[in-house]
């Protein structure tokens, strides 16, 4: 996320983060998929570094033709 995107955060049983922008690459085309599997990384690491037990998983991509990135915090029981 970039200063200025849109972003949302909700709570049903499990915790949603999406972002309708990505303003970091609005003046270009869309970048490959590589570029947000990288990013999400990070953000999965730590989280994994914060709390073992919870998970982030990808829902929904803008890269890919969905109308927002959306991210669902859940339990993960294996803690890894």
């Amino acid at each position: 996320m970039t200063e200025r995107d849109q972003i949302g955060i909700g709570y049903c049983q499990r915790g949603e983060l999406s972002q309708s922008t990505w303003r970091l690459f609005q003046d270009a085309p869309m970048p490959h998929a590589a570029v947000f599997d990288a990013w999400n990384a990070v953000w999965e690491r730590l989280l994994a570094a914060h709390n073992p037990f919870l998970r982030l998983r990808v829902a929904k991509r803008l890269d890919r033709g969905d109308d927002r990135f959306e991210r669902i915090l859940e339990d993960n029981p294996r803690g890894n």
